[in-house]
């Protein structure tokens, strides 16, 4: 069940989101069924909240992609909270804070194919070797 408020619409202060994050959110949304499933699939540590270190792992294992230092701060910038409880974290996302994100990415309108995506995070699709970098 998402948290309320989940469906509002976004602030006036949030920054626009990115291609990288629209992309990202359409893959991720590919790969679950609700927005609570992503969360978890994002959650990696099963804390409850979602890191930096969490979106590189997720990226990383299921989409073999690495993101820039740019779009992990992008992906944190309108929501994340400062810090993370006790832990001390400089950059967190807790359940309600990535369920507005989220809906707030997956209402942008902007149609994102396999190759922007790819060009979005700086890979594209190879038909003889699967994904390559571009760095």
């Amino acid at each position: 069940m998402d948290p309320p408020g989940s469906h509002e619409p976004p602030q006036p202060h949030s920054p626009p989101p990115q291609p990288f994050e629209i992309a990202l959110i359409r893959k991720i949304e590919a790969k679950t069924r609700s927005v609570r499933d992503a969360f978890l699939l994002l959650d990696v540590d099963g804390d409850g909240h979602i890191t930096p270190s969490d979106i590189r792992t997720v990226l990383h294992n299921e989409f073999g992609l690495d993101i820039t230092q740019e779009q992990e701060n992008n992906f944190f910038a309108s929501t994340a909270s400062k810090t993370c409880g006790n832990k001390g974290l400089e950059k967190s996302m807790t359940y309600a804070e990535y369920a507005k994100y989220f809906y707030r990415v997956s209402n942008t309108s902007t149609t994102t194919s396999q190759h922007t995506f790819g060009a979005a995070v700086g890979f594209h699709r190879n038909d003889e070797s699967g994904m390559k970098n571009h760095k």
